[in-house]
């Protein structure tokens, strides 16, 4: 039997998301200074491009969200 730790629970959740069908990004190559930046920097909290994104899908009525 494995400790219960952190990692550990952060991993059985990670694969309980992606099991419903959520896409995981590892943090590091997301990260601001990436190739495949997210955020501006570690002090945003959100990521505004995906929010945007999933505003538009749910009202697609809305020419400009934003």
């Amino acid at each position: 039997m494995s400790k219960l730790s952190e990692d550990n629970i952060e991993q059985a959740f990670i694969d309980q998301l992606i099991g419903q069908g959520y896409t995981y990004h590892y943090g590091p190559d997301i990260a601001p200074y990436s190739d495949n930046p997210q955020r501006e920097s570690f002090s945003s909290v959100l990521l505004e491009q995906q929010l945007k994104k999933a505003l538009q899908h749910l009202n697609p009525r809305r020419s400009r969200i934003c």
